[in-house]
């Protein structure tokens, strides 16, 4: 897994343009594709933000993957204690 600073983007929105196009507007080649449905709106928000931003170099797919890689990377320690939290034993 391609690994982000998480350092140039903040959850506090405290990033500059640059640093938000260093990390989520480069080319990401996904070659094991999935299928996940979003709304309409939010697929159409997200395309233009792909074509636009970076004159169609960047899939929609490439982008949601930056921003989910990203998510997960910064939230691992959260999303580990609650996946710990969810186990119980089975007997």
């Amino acid at each position: 897994m391609k690994k982000f600073s998480i350092h140039a983007i903040t959850r506090q929105g405290n990033e500059s343009p640059q640093d938000y196009e260093s990390v989520f507007l480069q080319k990401n080649e996904v070659k094991n594709r999935q299928g996940i449905n979003v709304s309409g709106e939010v697929y159409a928000a997200i395309s233009e933000i792909a074509r636009t931003l970076t004159g169609k170099d960047v899939s929609v797919s490439g982008y949601i993957d930056n921003v989910l890689r990203l998510h997960l990377e910064a939230y691992r320690d959260e999303i580990n204690k609650l996946y710990k939290r969810s186990r119980k034993d089975l007997i």
